[in-house]
């Protein structure tokens, strides 16, 4: 440590512009990661998203396949046999 004529310590210089800008490395890179893993969570919940969309969809098409293929000929092979047994009475 330097000293000045009265023996005391002499305040450290201000720092170089350099030297800011080194000291502050560590600093912008913790910034960048933590950046980095909001929007790798980000990315994540609009897939999420995304998916949830896809089965929604899903849904809606199989019921309507099920309303195709199933619930509508069962609803008429009912009328039908109504029908039936009326004019059978």
């Amino acid at each position: 440590m330097l000293t000045n004529v009265s023996g005391l310590p002499r305040p450290s210089p201000p720092p170089t512009q350099h030297e800011s800008k080194v000291r502050a490395l560590p600093l912008q890179a913790a910034k960048t990661k933590q950046r980095i893993k909001e929007e790798q969570m980000q990315i994540r919940v609009v897939e999420r998203s995304q998916q949830i969309q896809v089965q929604e969809q899903e849904i809606v098409r199989r019921e309507r396949e099920l309303d195709a293929t199933i619930r509508k000929p069962a609803e008429a092979e009912k009328f039908k046999l109504e029908k039936l047994a009326e004019a059978n009475k």
